[in-house]
C-alpha cells in the first residue's frame, strides 16, 4: 500500500505540474463471445456514440447475438456515447469473412472488408477466387444489407485498412492484389460510387510485394496513396532507394482517373512500412509508418529499438522536409494516426516496450515514457507540427493488446479500438468472455487532449472535497463557484475516469465511495477558464 500510495502522490504532482500531458482514459469496454473476436476499424457517429467494425468466430453467446456462419464472420457494433452497446449485425458467409473500415455516411454505414465465401447466410455473390474484397452498405438502423458487391480475380483481393468519403459522394480504397501483377502483390485502389459500383479500379507495382495501407482525396479532386514496396525500379515503379535491401514507403500522387503524377520513396536499410498519409492544412503530407532501419538511405535518425515509429513531413510534391524516429527499446508498430484535437497528429500503434533501456538503465534517448503493462499494449503518441512528442500513453493489461482503430472525436478526445486477451487490470476494466487464449473487441475512449494548455489554465482550488479521507461517502462542493461547470471527473492512479458528471449548474454531489477502491484519485473540475485538481483519499 506504501508503494502505491507514493506512485499516487508522484502522479497527482505530476499532473497537477504537466497537465498539458496525456488525456486520461474516460472509459473502457470489451465485447465478445466465447471465440476469437478482433476490432479494427471505430468512428465517431453523428449521433455522438461510435460504430466499430471487425470479425468474430464467436457463436450466440455473451455480447454477440447471432449464429456464427462459416470461419470468421465481419461484426458491426453500434455504441452509445458512453461506449454501451446498443446494437449489432453480424455479415456472415460459410467461409472468412473479415472487416477493417466502417465508414458513416447519410443514410447508413458502408463496411469495407473481404471475403473467401460464396453465395451463403448474408452474402449474394459467388467467390472469384482467394480472398474478394467486399463493400457492404447497411441502412442508419444497421439492421438490414442495403446493397453488397465483391470485386476479385482468381487470386487475392484484399481492401485493407483505408476506405474515404470522396467530393462526389462515392469512396475511394485501398489495399493490394495477388491477381495479374507485375509480381507478388500490388497496390489496388478502387473508386466506387453511390452504389457501390466500380468507378475504376488501378494496380500499380514493381517484381515484389508493394502494399497499398492508406489513401486520401487531394484539393484538387486527385488522390495521394502510401503503403510500402519491396521492389526496386521495375513495372510500375520508377523510384529506389539504392541504401534500402528490403521494404520502404512508397507514396503515389494520382489525378481524379487513379493515374500516377509522381512517386516517391523513403526508407533505409531495414524495413520501413509505410501506413497512415494525412494532409495538413498548407497541403503538406504527413506519412507515418514503422521503421527498423538505422541511419541510411533517407533516414536521418537512428533506430531506437526493434521497430519504432517513423513519421515524416513532405511538401505537396512529396519532397521531404522533416522526420522523427519515436520508440522505446523493444517494438513499437505503428498502425493508424489522425489529426489532433487541438493541434498537431495522433500516432497509434502497438508497443511492448518499457519506458527503460534493456540494461534497466534510464532511457535518455527513449520516447516512452510508461512501462509495458504486460505483453503488447496500445500505445498513442500526440506529436505536433514540427513531428517533435508533446505526450505519449500506454494501455493495457497483463497479456496482449493490439491497437487497430483510431478516430478523433468531438469533444476534443480520442477514441481506440483493437483485440484483447487481457483479464482486467491496469487500464482494462473488465476480462474475456471465453478462454483466455481468444479475444476480445477492447474499445477505450480518451479525455479531451488538453496538451494545448499552458501551465497558468491550472488554476488554484477553487471547491472543497469532505471528508477527505473519506470511507463511505465524500461531499465535492461548488458552492462559490460562478461560471458554468463543464464536468467534474475523479480519476485513479492509473488515469481511468471513475466518476463523472457534466452537469453545468449542480454545485454540490454526495458521492458514495463504496465501490472504491482504498487508495488516492484525483477530482478534476473544468471550467470555461481552466482546470482544478484536488486530491481525494479514499480509506
Amino acid at each position: 500500500m506504501k508503494n502505491t500510495f507514493t506512485f499516487c502522490f508522484f502522479l497527482s504532482f505530476v499532473i497537477q505540474y504537466a497537465i498539458a500531458q496525456a488525456p486520461l482514459v474516460e472509459w473502457d469496454y470489451s465485447y465478445g463471445g466465447d471465440m476469437d473476436d478482433t476490432g479494427y476499424g471505430i468512428e465517431e457517429t453523428e449521433d455522438g456514440g461510435y460504430i466499430v467494425t471487425g470479425s468474430t468466430k464467436s457463436g450466440q453467446n455473451c455480447d454477440h447475438s447471432e449464429l456464427n456462419c462459416g470461419d470468421y464472420d465481419i461484426w458491426v457494433l453500434k455504441l452509445d456515447a458512453s461506449g454501451i452497446l446498443i446494437n449489432q449485425n453480424s455479415i456472415r458467409g460459410s467461409g472468412t469473412d473479415r472487416s477493417q473500415v466502417i465508414l458513416e455516411v447519410s443514410d447508413g454505414y458502408i463496411v469495407q472488408g473481404h471475403s473467401t465465401s460464396g453465395i451463403s447466410c448474408d452474402k449474394n455473390e459467388s467467390g472469384n477466387g482467394g480472398y474478394d474484397a467486399w463493400f457492404i452498405k447497411l441502412d442508419a438502423g444497421l439492421n438490414n444489407i442495403v446493397w453488397q458487391n465483391s470485386f476479385g480475380g482468381s487470386g487475392d483481393e484484399i481492401s485493407g485498412n483505408a476506405l474515404r468519403k470522396t467530393t462526389d459522394g462515392g469512396t475511394i480504397a485501398c489495399g493490394y492484389t495477388t491477381t495479374s501483377t507485375n509480381g507478388g502483390r500490388d497496390y489496388y485502389i478502387k473508386k466506387l460510387n453511390t452504389a457501390g459500383n466500380t468507378d475504376w479500379t488501378v494496380v500499380y507495382g514493381g517484381t515484389e510485394d508493394d502494399v497499398c495501407t492508406d489513401i486520401r482525396q487531394t484539393a484538387d479532386a486527385g488522390y495521394i496513396a502510401i503503403g510500402y514496396s519491396r521492389s526496386g525500379i521495375s513495372g510500375d515503379k520508377t523510384v529506389g532507394c539504392s541504401d534500402c535491401d528490403s521494404a520502404e514507403y512508397w507514396l503515389l500522387r494520382l489525378d481524379s482517373e487513379g493515374s500516377i503524377l509522381w512517386q516517391k520513396d523513403y526508407g533505409g536499410s531495414g524495413d520501413d512500412i509505410g501506413g497512415s498519409v494525412l494532409i495538413a492544412s498548407n497541403g503538406d503530407f504527413i506519412i507515418s509508418g514503422s521503421s527498423s532501419s538505422p541511419i541510411s538511405g533517407t533516414k536521418t535518425e537512428n533506430k531506437v529499438g526493434g521497430t519504432d515509429f517513423w513519421v515524416l513531413r513532405t511538401d505537396s510534391n512529396g519532397n521531404l522536409l522533416d522526420q522523427n524516429t519515436i520508440g522505446g527499446y523493444k517494438d513499437d508498430d505503428f498502425n493508424i494516426s489522425v489529426e489532433g484535437t487541438n493541434g498537431g497528429y495522433l500516432l497509434a500503434g502497438t508497443s511492448n516496450s518499457d519506458a527503460y533501456s534493456n540494461t534497466g538503465n534510464a532511457a535518455i534517448d527513449s520516447n516512452k515514457t510508461e512501462n509495458s503493462r504486460g505483453g503488447y499494449d496500445y500505445w498513442v503518441v500526440k506529436v505536433n507540427e514540427t513531428l517533435n512528442k508533446v505526450w505519449d500513453k500506454t494501455m493495457g493489461s497483463t497479456s496482449d493488446e493490439f491497437l487497430r482503430g483510431l478516430d478523433a472525436t468531438s469533444d476534443g478526445g480520442y477514441v481506440i479500438d483493437g483485440r484483447s486477451n487481457s483479464p482486467a487490470g491496469g487500464e482494462k476494466s473488465d476480462g474475456w468472455c471465453g478462454a483466455s487464449v481468444n479475444f476480445d473487441y477492447w474499445t477505450v475512449k480518451l479525455a479531451s487532449d488538453i496538451s494545448g494548455v499552458i501551465e497558468p489554465a491550472l488554476l488554484q482550488p477553487n471547491f472543497t472535497v469532505s471528508p477527505n479521507p473519506a470511507d463511505e461517502s465524500v461531499r465535492i462542493d461548488f458552492s462559490n463557484l460562478v461560471q458554468p461547470i463543464l464536468s467534474v471527473e475523479i480519476y485513479d492512479c492509473f488515469g481511468k475516469c471513475v466518476w463523472m458528471s457534466k452537469e453545468p449548474n449542480v454545485r454540490q454531489f454526495q458521492l458514495s465511495v463504496n465501490s472504491f477502491k482504498s487508495g488516492l484519485y484525483l477530482v478534476q473540475l473544468k471550467t470555461e477558464v481552466g482546470i482544478t485538481i484536488q486530491k481525494l483519499v479514499v480509506q
